[in-house]
């Protein structure tokens, strides 16, 4: 286990992530007719905010934020 977790401050950071995502794809222009001229990267289309999973977020002392999810929460 990579990310150190103290069994005596437990973990009640609140974070906020994706929820769910899409993958869009686009071609970048002007590259070299053998080169692979296509990225695919992720987009988000909902967030959760909660309490840090630890299992697969690295979840800090203190989080830097947003605290809010622009997508379905307003700011606290």
């Amino acid at each position: 286990d990579l990310v150190y977790r103290d069994p005596a401050r437990p973990n009640i950071q609140k974070t906020c992530t994706y929820k769910e995502l899409v993958y869009e794809t686009v071609k970048v222009p002007g590259c070299a007719h053998h080169a692979d001229s296509l990225y695919t990267y992720p987009v988000a289309t909902d967030c959760q905010c909660g309490k840090c999973n630890g299992d697969s977020t690295d979840c800090t002392v203190r989080g830097l934020g947003p605290g809010y999810c622009s997508f379905s929460e307003s700011r606290d």
